[in-house]
């Protein structure tokens, strides 16, 4: 399974692959303790690394950055990080902001190698794409976990007839571009 550093995940649907516009990058946390999954964190991306706020209280921040050259991190806060990291995973998201778009993807949570300083490559878990042609409206889910898989949606935009299929794993870096998607929908529909 195809595997990704920060830097890789930031840039892999920047711009939009469906429609071009910005994508928009966050850190997401799972809080084992509240079963808290919705939760984003607003990382700041500079050329050489990402900075995020992870825990904010009212006397204290905890911040981790990581290194765009090498995946590795520095924290200004070593116990806490281990103590945050105890209850909480974290996971990349980029998101587009097109609302009429509303492509997303969503990583696999993130391991972290304290010892080293280090987080490991990490692969994708989810993507949702939307493409549109002249004619077609395209819904691509795929999710990367478990029985893989690619739930494919086409609506015709003249009577609004809408059709899904269930597909092997079809995943945004098996099209070479939007005009590839495109083409191999068409396929998929015209043989399906």
């Amino acid at each position: 399974m195809k595997k990704f550093t920060v830097k890789d995940f930031i840039f892999y649907n920047s711009p939009c692959f469906s429609c071009g516009s910005r994508t928009h990058f966050d850190i997401g946390y799972y809080n084992s303790d509240t079963d808290d999954a919705s939760i984003l964190l607003r990382p700041l991306i500079n050329s050489n690394y990402t900075e995020v706020d992870i825990s904010i209280t009212y006397t204290n921040a905890l911040k981790l950055y990581i290194f765009h050259s090498n995946n590795k991190i520095l924290t200004n806060n070593s116990q806490a990080l281990i103590k945050y990291l105890s209850n909480h995973k974290l996971f990349l998201i980029s998101e587009c902001l097109n609302t009429k778009c509303a492509c997303r993807i969503q990583s696999q949570y993130l391991v972290f190698n304290l010892e080293k300083c280090h987080i490991e490559a990490v692969p994708i878990s989810f993507e949702n794409l939307t493409v549109t042609d002249e004619n077609n409206i395209y819904h691509i889910e795929s999710w990367f976990e478990g029985e893989a898989h690619s739930k494919v949606s086409y609506t015709r935009k003249d009577t609004n007839k809408k059709t899904s299929l269930k597909l092997s794993l079809l995943p945004k870096f098996s099209f070479k571009n939007k005009q590839h998607f495109i083409t191999k929908m068409k396929t998929i529909i015209v043989f399906s």
